[in-house]
């Protein structure tokens, strides 16, 4: 198994771990609840240095793209308030959320990237 899918598995436990503690039920995932940060989470699963920010950045656009999670919702970048300089950078998403039912089901098993070589 790949880093990718390694790290996949881990963020995909760490958010079913937090809707459970939540005591959320699959009621709540049909509406917005918050689940936790992605910066959170990045320091969590890189913060040991086993894993880079690209090994998290790919692995949780694994779970988007297999449908376990989705990100949001987007808030928009800040400038310090002693900023004099004004940079336009886009919005960047808060939190990672289990969507309906795979999330769970599959937080023990997460397929395989599609662009993983063996």
């Amino acid at each position: 198994m790949s880093t990718v899918d390694d790290l996949s598995k881990q963020i995909l436990a760490d958010v079913v771990a937090d809707f459970r503690t939540k005591n959320l039920g699959t009621s709540d995932l049909r509406k917005e609840y918050v689940g936790p940060s992605i910066v959170e989470l990045e320091m969590k699963c890189c913060a040991d240095g086993s894993h880079s920010k690209v090994d998290f950045d790919r692995a949780l656009k694994q779970l988007e793209a297999n449908e376990f999670v989705d990100t949001g919702p987007m808030v928009p970048h800040r400038n310090t308030p002693d900023s004099q300089l004004f940079f336009h950078v886009p919005s960047q998403q808060a939190g990672v959320c289990i969507l309906d039912g795979k999330g769970v089901q599959g937080s023990s098993e997460v397929p395989r990237s599609a662009t993983h070589g063996g």
